[in-house]
């Protein structure tokens, strides 16, 4: 039963959730259509939802660029600079949905 309950098999995998996620961002598009643009360029905000979301369950920005497989920002010390740009991006598209009170990576200036 443990084992049931930690892995339930109802559970939908990464796959699955990618397709919500595009049938919704396509459901957005299609209700703003001529209104604010709403475009492709705003799913690059998962990256940095991933990435905020990694650093705040790892408790570190370099643990959570090691993580998602950035090592290399590490090591060239660009990874908070990275990190802003995405950020940036995330907060952009809380903006165009008129989310504004609900981005959840407020963050103090470095």
């Amino acid at each position: 039963r443990a084992v049931a309950y930690e892995h339930p098999s109802n559970r939908a995998s990464l796959t699955d959730l990618f397709q919500k996620t595009a049938q919704q961002f396509v459901r957005e598009a299609q209700a703003r259509a001529g209104g604010e643009p709403f475009n492709l360029d705003h799913i690059e905000a998962l990256r940095g939802i991933v990435l905020a979301t990694a650093e705040e369950q790892l408790g570190s920005r370099e643990d959570a660029f090691r993580l998602l497989g950035k090592e290399a920002l590490l090591v060239s010390r660009n990874h908070h600079k990275t990190f802003r740009r995405e950020i940036e991006r995330v907060e952009a598209l809380y903006r165009v949905l008129g989310e504004d009170d609900r981005f959840p990576f407020r963050r103090p200036k470095e």
